[in-house]
């Protein structure tokens, strides 16, 4: 998953240290904005979907969308030719996490 441009102050052994050439200037950059809770579930879905492949049949691709907050980073992965890299799906489905929502709910849409 991609990085957000801020300093982590969490101060947590594992806090990020790490920093990169943004416009010319050094920035801090860390997960942010529940980047964490994506991969959680996306993990989660893996595991549910490898302990119960007996009772599907198909093929799976999960694919992180890098710089998903501006969109941009959709646009590079298919002008870099992800489908010619991997099939392309029959179905889609996409997450993100919502502080809008109340925990234990889901949210969705078609589209």
């Amino acid at each position: 998953m991609d990085a957000l441009p801020l300093e982590e102050k969490t101060e947590a052994a594992y806090a990020s240290t790490v920093q990169v050439d943004l416009d010319c200037k050094l920035t801090s950059v860390m997960h942010a904005r529940g980047h964490d809770v994506h991969m959680t579930v996306w993990l989660g879905t893996l595991r549910f979907l490898v302990a119960h492949k007996d009772s599907w049949k198909s093929s799976i691709l999960f694919v992180a969308q890098c710089s998903e907050e501006t969109g941009q980073g959709a646009k590079l992965m298919l002008e870099d030719g992800l489908y010619t890299h991997f099939l392309r799906p029959n179905i889609a489905l996409a997450w993100h996490t919502s502080a809008e929502l109340l925990s234990n709910t889901v949210g969705f849409r078609k589209g």
